[in-house]
């Protein structure tokens, strides 16, 4: 998959050419499409994906193998999330290719801007003892940044979480962004080649995602109840009424606690992503803010 420009205005005509060094074997195409370059794209304030309500606005980039499955929505309870899964075998190694990119809508982000994201996830084995030591180690979910929306421009690693053990995770990252454009964030899941006898299976469960711009700040709004903060130069300005505002670390520690003040100065904290809530009258609305 590749971008072309047309150089000059005329009739074009586009052509599938297939080769292979195998001698025998089968080849596939199970999608073509041709559209123009994205221009335009959502402001990041701050996104969440639920995968619930946001789920048709992400795109799949999918292999039709029988290694991988394609993202699918699931629902369990009240939750729904998404999910894929890989199979690998014993007698042979099958490529890390991932199952295709779960990849965002287009976002448009300004140069110098640092944006973080934070994404809840689970990894899971149908039999943990089915692998080695070496080939567990590959077991991950990412997520990645492109300026181009093809898969082989996702290269620039956002959060990775490595957890394998089938409990809910959380993975959390930063990147700044180079240059002013379109852009857009994935999800890639890579796992062992080969399992130690017979077939073996990993689960790659998606619950959330949070992305925020963290240079420009960003607006709290809630049942008519608005607080906006600004922050710069480790200093929080807190604008609106609110009751208390507390700020926590990623490990869930409480670092600070205020009241009656709308300017912060967080020049003592380590550099780092935290928490911010404030209290209102109506409700208790949530940000995040880097230390530098």
């Amino acid at each position: 998959i590749a971008p072309v420009t047309i150089e000059e205005s005329g009739v074009y005509y586009i052509g599938v050419k297939c080769t292979t060094t195998a001698a025998m074997g089968s080849l596939y195409m199970d999608l073509f499409s041709i559209k123009s370059a994205v221009s335009e794209g959502l402001t990041l304030g701050e996104y969440t994906a639920d995968f619930a309500a946001k789920e048709s606005e992400w795109h799949h980039y999918n292999p039709n193998t029988n290694v991988f499955r394609q993202w699918a929505a699931v629902t369990s309870g009240n939750e729904t999330y998404m999910q894929t899964t890989r199979t690998t075998y014993s007698y042979m190694s099958i490529p890390t290719e991932l199952p295709g990119v779960y990849e965002s809508p287009a976002f448009k982000l300004e140069a110098g801007h640092e944006v973080s994201a934070t994404f809840d996830y689970s990894l899971s084995y149908d039999k943990a003892d089915n692998f080695a030591e070496e080939e567990k180690d590959k077991t991950q979910l990412g997520l990645f940044l492109a300026d181009k929306d093809v898969p082989s421009a996702f290269t620039t690693a956002v959060a990775v979480g490595k957890d394998a053990s089938g409990e809910r995770k959380t993975a959390t990252g930063v990147v700044k962004i180079g240059k002013s454009g379109i852009y857009y964030f994935g999800f890639l899941a890579d796992g062992p080649e080969k399992s130690i006898d017979g077939n073996g299976n990993i689960t790659y469960n998606l619950y959330g995602l949070t992305l925020q711009d963290l240079t420009s700040g960003v607006s709290l709004v809630s049942d008519g109840s608005t607080v906006s903060y600004k922050f710069a130069d480790n200093v929080l300005t807190i604008y609106g009424d609110y009751n208390a505002a507390s700020i926590y670390g990623t490990n869930g520690v409480l670092v600070g606690s205020y009241s009656g003040v709308n300017q912060i100065d967080l020049n003592t904290l380590q550099r780092g992503i935290y928490i911010l809530k404030v209290a209102t009258e109506r409700n208790v609305l949530t940000g995040k803010i880097l230390v530098k």
